[in-house]
């Protein structure tokens, strides 16, 4: 038989164990949220920039693409992302290996230049950068969609930053 006291002793230290043991377990349950949600923004980003090259690239017959219009449409389609706060999209229309158009989403408070090249309205058309994959004769055309969304983790703040911006780009 134990005496009173040891007992009492045992249910204590099991107490702060299960207190300890409860902290993380809750440190990694939040981990898990946080890297699944960071899997959803990437997924979304992904099907925004591929549904944005096809809308772009399939107007309305007779008529050009409202570049502004689709890029509005694809942010309201981005829940659970906040688009307008942390996200900037990019169309781009090149043909063969040069830029001939390119809009930058209007909305968009990111401030990030688009990674294939930027064009300028009556200047000369630049080489559009980093398509070479692609191989467009010279009188092919394609629309390039590029969206990029600043991601937040439940752990920026701390002393560990990951805030990561995530890049997603289709070519239609």
């Amino acid at each position: 038989m134990r005496p009173e006291g040891s007992r009492n002793r045992a249910r204590g230290q099991a107490c702060v164990e299960f207190a300890l043991l409860l902290l993380v377990f809750g440190l990694v349950l939040l981990a898990i949220y946080d890297f699944s949600c960071a899997i959803r923004a990437n997924t979304v980003i992904s099907n925004v920039s591929r549904e944005g090259a096809n809308l772009a690239a399939r107007p309305a017959p007779g008529t050009q693409p409202d570049l502004q219009g689709i890029m509005d449409l694809l942010a309201a389609t981005a829940q659970p992302l906040d688009m307008a706060q942390r996200g900037m999209m990019y169309i781009t229309e090149v043909q063969g290996d040069t830029i001939q158009a390119q809009e930058a989403w209007n909305k968009g408070a990111l401030r990030v230049d688009s990674r294939i090249g930027t064009y300028t309205p009556g200047g000369a058309h630049p080489k559009a950068l980093d398509l070479d994959a692609l191989k467009l004769e010279s009188g092919e055309r394609a629309f390039v969609v590029e969206v990029f969304y600043a991601y937040r983790s439940l752990f920026s703040g701390s002393m560990v930053t990951l805030d990561k911006q995530f890049y997603s780009r289709t070519v239609f």
